[in-house]
């Protein structure tokens, strides 16, 4: 699943939710993708100042 996705489930599913269960939802994803390769590859293109290679696009 991408952080695109991940983004409009958070959007559509906290809108028919408490404002806590959403913030709990989106802590959760932002976990998620926090330990994709993708978010190693941004941190590693960053340091090294490179175009990335994103595998799960």
């Amino acid at each position: 699943m991408t952080s695109v996705t991940r983004a409009i489930e958070c959007v559509i599913q906290g809108s028919k939710e408490t404002m806590e269960n959403g913030l709990k939802r989106e802590r959760k994803r932002f976990s998620e993708l926090f330990l994709t390769s993708d978010a190693k590859e941004g941190v590693q293109t960053f340091i090294e100042k490179r175009p990335p290679n994103f595998n799960d696009l």
